[in-house]
């Protein structure tokens, strides 16, 4: 695992031309986090093997958590966000680790509270957990992937519900009512959590519709930064500000270890 040395936040390049922190004022800011590379995505048989929830991250995965927590201390003390943050993540290890990573790379801003949620948990597939193909299900599951297949037919992706588990309508249910409880608090927030979960938190905030879920489905990147930031009178607006942290402090592409923050 590359070492990375400290810099300081003046060495950070501006975040983008057309973003002004300064518009951060008096917002809701949320820094939604995708955990950083597991154990699952180099080998896929592990997703049955170790299980879903026991998926460690790779020390790729740790890397990338690393840089993201240190781009985020960065950046939430150059905006000059209000402090203590407060810091979410799913009951996954994978989550856990990386909100962990995170924690260790601050330098500048405190947290007051870090809390596991089941609610940022990945969709459940009840009875087809583990089976990565349809292929394998209809094998292993053959009435209910029957069932699956007919809902799909007749309720659509968004709405089909595997036996024993969850629609990706329900992911959003839940991630709704996620983010009624933390605008409650004014502080900014850190939610790492998983691709879908990101994607329908993200939607319910800023009013897209299931279509736009859909389009955006497996696009999120590892240890990504989406910061979704305003008020529920005058809505929400969001940017990414990483999309590969580890590109962004990587030395030998980038001045000063950094690149820029709007990727």
């Amino acid at each position: 695992m590359r070492t990375m040395d400290p810099q300081q936040p003046s060495d950070v390049l501006d975040t983008t031309s057309s973003f002004n922190v300064e518009s951060l004022a008096d917002s809701k800011v949320i820094f939604f986090v995708r955990h950083g590379q597991s154990e699952g995505q180099l080998d896929p048989s592990a997703y049955a093997i170790i299980g879903d929830g026991a998926l460690k991250l790779t020390p790729l995965g740790h890397e990338q958590s690393f840089a993201t927590g240190r781009l985020l201390d960065v950046f939430a003390h150059k905006a000059k966000l209000q402090l203590p943050l407060t810091l979410h993540f799913g009951t996954s290890v994978r989550t856990h680790e990386t909100a962990q990573d995170i924690l260790a790379t601050s330098r500048f801003i405190q947290y007051a509270e870090t809390s596991p949620d089941e609610r940022l948990e990945k969709q459940k597939f009840g009875v087809f957990d583990g089976m990565l193909s349809s292929r394998e299900r209809a094998e292993k599951q053959p009435v209910a992937f029957a069932q699956y297949k007919h809902q799909l037919a007749t309720l659509g992706e968004f709405r089909a519900k595997p036996e024993g588990g969850e629609s990706i309508e329900d992911v959003f249910t839940r991630m709704k009512e996620f983010n009624a409880e933390i605008l409650r608090d004014p502080r900014p927030s850190i939610v790492v959590t998983h691709g879908l979960p990101e994607l329908c938190g993200e939607a319910a905030l800023l009013g897209h519709d299931e279509n736009w879920i859909m389009e955006k489905a497996d696009t999120v990147q590892n240890a990504s930064i989406r910061m979704v930031y305003g008020t529920s009178e005058k809505g929400f607006r969001a940017v990414t500000l990483v999309e590969r942290p580890t590109e962004v402090l990587d030395p030998d592409r980038f001045v000063d270890g950094f690149g820029t923050l709007s990727r």
